[in-house]
């Protein structure tokens, strides 16, 4: 089990490491708040991969219509300091910056303040060394989530599954265009490297030996298999190379070359084995009432 407060494992590509996450949160309620995230894992030390599993579990992300959403608050914060309790719509100052209430949850100016007070949160009531002094995932869904709110167990078991699968997703990359691919939903291409690192060469010159060799290495780091289709040319790969005076000279087979590179590139590949099922409405923690 990956650990909630583990921050080690991030890239250094932080601006590819927030798309990676607005990736993930494409189309829901959170759309757009990869960085957001992302800043507020490295000031609080929190697992960016468990906070979006906990996202995931509460609400679907703050999907519409749903109390996260209408809060600004995608973690389902209980309202804190003077706000608990007090009526709906109330205006009160919370610990964690909420401005209000509504009977049982804070209600945040904007989902900004809702994603911040989460890691906040976190850090100062479930991290080592505070009040729960928590360690791993149990401890902190225990008494996040306790079993009069929800099926406590199940919860831990979907967001460990959940956290290792974005962790696995944040940290090898499988949304940044033109440099990777999904093969399927459990197998992700690991990119060779960013952008700004592999550049096709301008032209290809088929008797320059550097210049056939950048365009080969070229064609596997970015997993474009097809450029080697410029390097066979129209005429295949012709016999005479190897049986001077051999007929026929060839016939232009790049397309099974092309085909059996791609195959190559991808059993080749590291597996990321995760959950990545669409359907999140059974999944959810039943905290809307």
């Amino acid at each position: 089990m990956s650990s909630p407060w583990d921050t080690k494992w991030l890239p250094d590509e932080r601006e590819i490491v927030s798309f990676r996450i607005n990736d993930i949160l494409a189309g829901t309620g959170l759309s757009g708040f990869g960085n957001t995230i992302l800043q507020s894992a490295s000031d609080y030390q929190v697992n960016p991969a468990f906070a979006l599993a906990m996202f995931r579990k509460e609400a679907n992300f703050a999907a519409p219509g749903t109390r996260a959403n209408k809060n600004n608050n995608p973690g389902n914060i209980i309202a804190t300091g003077e706000c608990r309790g007090k009526p709906v719509r109330t205006s009160c100052n919370g610990v964690y910056g909420e401005t209000s209430t509504d009977g049982r949850f804070g209600v945040y100016p904007d989902t900004d303040a809702g994603i911040k007070a989460y890691f906040q949160l976190l850090n100062q009531e479930y991290a080592p060394g505070s009040k729960r002094n928590c360690s791993d995932i149990s401890c902190i869904i225990q008494a996040y989530c306790p079993s009069s709110d929800c099926d406590t167990q199940n919860y831990i078991n979907q967001v460990a599954r959940w956290e290792k699968d974005y962790q696995c997703q944040l940290y090898t990359g499988s949304t940044i265009p033109s440099l990777t691919q999904t093969v399927k939903p459990t197998i992700v291409i690991t990119p060779i490297s960013t952008p700004t690192e592999i550049q096709t060469p301008i032209s290809l010159d088929p008797n320059d030996f550097l210049s056939v060799a950048q365009w080969v290495v070229n064609s596997i780091s970015n997993n474009k298999p097809e450029m080697i289709a410029d390097l066979i040319g129209d005429d295949g790969a012709k016999f005479e190379t190897f049986a001077h005076g051999a007929f026929p000279v060839g016939y232009n087979n790049s397309e099974d070359i092309v085909n059996e590179l791609r195959k190559g590139l991808v059993d080749s590949s590291p597996e990321c084995l995760g959950y990545n099922d669409k359907d999140f409405s059974s999944l959810l923690v039943d905290r809307q009432s």
